[in-house]
């Protein structure tokens, strides 16, 4: 299994050297968004590189491809840029400067390729508009095998044949904040129900950004179905992170709430969910408002049950929650998500290449059209930022 920082190499030293691609960039591991937090994996000297482009004389020969596969584009574009306030004054306006930005800061010859984690996309569909080229992968399902690991071995997890307990949810929800402030609207709606749902009501714990990969034996005792409240909600795009597999080690149902089809999303990969025993259409849901009323609606259904009823009705989940914990710590688990990343990121080097080969000097002359605009401003960009991106190997 690939820990995050052993992804990351595993990444430039299969992809970046056969391929030629001067550099591999990713956010920092404490999840920064914005531009300035990334680090470069550089093939020689990042400052020698960017002077580069500016001598006539230096023919920029490589490639590029930009990790972002942690967090979702809308993140890195629109909230956590950091430049929103003075250059980016709308959302598309953010993701062309962007785009040029970047190019300027880390330039070849060759289109760049955007890695990611997130489907039905209008932002990948944007940046592919403004000459990248994309590849899909599901990142947090790759890492979180490397971070729940050791828990296939806990026994107490294993013991999924539980009685009524003192709680029949359970609700984490560390962050109001950015694109997770609709949860502030579900707990309000969940208020009349606290007896019923395990949550740090009161918010009188302190909560760190990592809780979210670590398993709580006594929260999984203590409760039955697990509402899992994602990053995304207000949002058409499928991106799930491991807030959405750690019901699944925990072996414990679970309830989505996210943006539409994730619960497709978790099927495409072999998972099970839980359509034969509630109701989930909610997960088909466009309008995010109608979406959220069908889960609390649910919630609350299953909350008014008699103690009998919602026995039966967990009992029901038992052989679902058995094969998805199996499934989740299996070889073939593991095989997709590895096949995938390398079926799709090969299909994006010879998109790549295929463009390069038909045009080989497309990609320079939109670099040489846009720094004739931009050089000015770059420069004195690049003066106050790359302190920041400096990271030789």
């Amino acid at each position: 299994m690939l820990s995050p920082e052993n992804f990351y190499y595993y990444f430039r030293e299969h992809y970046g050297y056969p391929s030629m691609d001067n550099v591999i960039f990713y956010p920092h591991f404490n999840g920064g968004k914005k531009i300035r937090d990334f680090v470069p994996y550089v093939h020689g000297n990042f400052t020698n590189q960017y002077h580069n482009l500016m001598s006539p004389n230096e023919k920029i020969k490589l490639g590029s491809i930009f990790l972002h596969d942690q967090e979702p584009m809308i993140d890195l574009i629109y909230l956590g840029s950091t430049y929103q306030e003075r250059y980016f004054p709308n959302k598309n306006s953010n993701l062309e400067e962007m785009a040029n930005l970047l190019r300027l800061w880390f330039p070849s010859e060759k289109s760049p390729i955007w890695c990611h984690s997130e489907k039905n996309s209008d932002e990948i569909s944007l940046l592919n508009d403004h000459g990248f080229v994309d590849c899909y992968y599901w990142y947090h399902g790759i890492i979180s095998l490397s971070w729940f690991n050791n828990w296939r071995w806990c026994k107490s997890l294993d013991n999924i044949e539980k009685n009524i307990n003192p709680y029949k949810f359970l609700l984490y929800a560390r962050e109001f904040t950015g694109t997770r402030t609709y949860r502030k609207q579900l707990v309000h709606e969940l208020q009349d129900y606290k007896a019923h749902i395990k949550y740090d009501w009161d918010k009188q714990k302190t909560i760190h950004s990592d809780y979210s990969a670590i398993i709580d034996v006594e929260d999984a005792s203590d409760t039955i179905i697990h509402i899992v409240a994602e990053t995304l909600f207000d949002t058409k795009k499928q991106h799930l992170t491991e807030k959405s597999l750690k019901p699944i080690v925990m072996s414990q149902p679970f309830i989505m709430v996210s943006g539409p089809k994730s619960l497709e999303y978790l099927r495409s990969y072999g998972f099970k969910t839980f359509g034969s025993i509630w109701d989930e259409s909610y997960d088909h849901e466009i309008d995010n408002d109608r979406r959220r009323q069908k889960i609390v609606e649910l919630i609350k259904y299953l909350c008014n049950l008699p103690d009998q009823e919602f026995q039966k009705i967990y009992e029901k989940t038992i052989p679902i929650v058995e094969h998805n914990r199996k499934w989740f710590y299996s070889e073939k688990f593991y095989s997709i998500l590895i096949s995938e990343l390398e079926s799709n990121m090969r299909n994006a080097i010879h998109l790549r290449d295929a463009k390069f080969i038909k045009d080989p000097t497309a990609y320079t002359r939109l670099l040489n059209h846009y720094t004739k605009d931009m050089e000015k401003q770059s420069i004195l960009l690049a003066k106050k930022y790359l302190p920041h991106l400096v990271m030789n190997y």
